[in-house]
Parts: structure tokens; C-alpha cells; sequence
């Protein structure tokens, strides 16, 4: 007999349908079964790693976030704020949207013209605030520090404020504290001394008086012993 695709049919009977058992039915349905379940158990494993490996990434971005990273980093948008201004292009896209006119203009005007290097000394970060110390080689010779203060928008960070930073003057001011506060301990010790060497004086003094007067004594009862003696003689 012929199908409805016009192809020869076999007999039943030639293709051993009738002549399988329950027994190989049921290990046939029994490895189908575990088939479909290890394809199961395959795709809820494959999800299970997808979802660990997402929860991985986005605890290592919200750590990198609370800890004052962004894109771009700090680094980046300093050197950046020097660089654009040393080639005299606009500086606004790197400040912070909420600053006003005359910030705006405080910090073009203590950025140096003409920079030929900068150099990020270190950054303080914190979640929504960071401070970073530069050093800049300027156009006439010399280095000159700087103090860059960013603030976060969005991921990324903007400059919020810049003023000139002055290490060694720092240093002579510290240098002339100490040497003020060494003065101060000199003059004390001084004090301290001359007020301990006056009662020592005084003792002195009063030691000598005393045998003066010791002295004072013994020769006029001596000279009287010797009046005694001679009016003695006489008689």
C-alpha cells in the first residue's frame, strides 16, 4: 500500500513492531526520560552561573563606586583639565554643571598657560567627593602644586575647585614654630635658674654675716680677757 506521500508502506510486521515487549518499551521511555531530564538539570546549571557571575560583577562595581572609582577616573580628568587649557581649548566640559560664573573664572585663572607636564601626585577619593594634588612643569621653568577638588556626576568625576598649593612655605612656617617654641622652653629654663640661684644667694649672705658676727665676738671677749689680765698685774 502507498501513504499519502505515495511512498511504499512496510508491513507492521516487517519492521518488528508486534514483536517488542513491555519491558523494551518501558527502557525505552526510562532513557528518553533521563535524557530530558540531564538536558534540564544542563540548562538550570548554565543559569545558575550566568546569575552567579552577574551578582559577581555587579558587587565588585558597587564596591569600586562607594570607594570613589568611576569612568573616567580622577586621574584622567585632571590631566585632562591641564592639557586642554595648556592648548588654549575650552575647559567646560570637564567642570562641574553646578558651578557658578565666577568659580568658573577663578579656576581658569589659577590653571597655568602653557603647561608642558602634569603629573597626579595623589588622589583622596571618597564616594561623591575626591581631592587630587598636581604637579605641573610650567611654560617659564619650575613646578608649581595644585590642588584639584572633583566631585561625582554620574559614574564619572568634574572638577569643582583649584587652588595653588605651597609645600615649602608650609615647611618654613613649621621650622619657624618650632624654633619659637625651643625659645620659649630656653627663656623658662633661664627663669627657673636665676629664680633658683637668689634663695642660694640670700643663704650665702646671711652665712657670711653670721661669721662676721662670729668673729665680731670672739675679739672683743678676747680684748676683754686682756684688760682683765693687765689690771690684775698692777694690783
Amino acid at each position: 500500500p502507498l501513504g499519502e506521500s505515495g511512498e511504499f508502506m512496510p508491513s507492521p510486521e516487517d519492521t518488528g513492531f508486534f514483536d517488542i515487549t513491555e519491558q523494551e518499551i518501558a527502557q525505552l521511555d526510562a532513557a528518553g526520560g533521563r535524557k530530558t531530564r540531564r538536558k534540564h538539570r544542563s540548562g538550570l546549571r548554565g543559569c545558575l552561573v550566568f546569575l552567579l557571575f552577574i551578582l559577581l560583577i555587579g558587587g565588585a562595581l558597587a564596591a569600586a563606586y562607594y570607594n570613589g572609582y568611576g569612568w573616567p577616573l580622577q586621574e584622567s580628568v585632571v590631566e585632562s583639565l591641564f592639557t586642554t587649557n595648556a592648548s588654549g581649548d575650552d575647559i567646560s566640559n570637564l567642570l562641574a554643571s553646578g558651578l557658578a560664573e565666577d568659580d568658573r573664572i577663578d579656576i581658569e585663572a589659577v590653571l597655568p598657560d602653557g603647561a608642558t607636564g602634569v603629573t597626579v601626585e595623589g588622589v583622596d577619593r571618597s564616594m561623591n567627593e575626591s581631592t587630587a594634588l598636581v604637579t605641573a612643569t610650567l611654560s617659564a621653568g619650575g613646578e608649581q602644586s595644585y590642588l584639584v577638588s572633583l566631585v561625582r556626576e554620574g559614574i564619572g568625576w568634574k572638577v569643582n575647585g583649584v587652588t595653588v598649593e605651597y609645600p615649602a612655605l608650609d615647611g618654613d612656617q613649621a621650622a619657624l614654630d618650632d624654633g619659637t617654641a625651643e625659645a620659649d622652653v630656653d627663656a623658662e629654663a633661664t627663669d627657673g635658674e636665676t629664680t633658683d640661684a637668689e634663695p642660694a644667694d640670700a643663704a650665702a649672705n646671711e652665712g657670711e654675716g653670721a661669721e662676721a658676727d662670729a668673729e665680731a665676738t670672739e675679739s672683743t671677749e678676747a680684748e676683754g680677757d686682756e684688760g682683765t689680765s693687765d689690771t690684775s698685774g698692777e694690783a
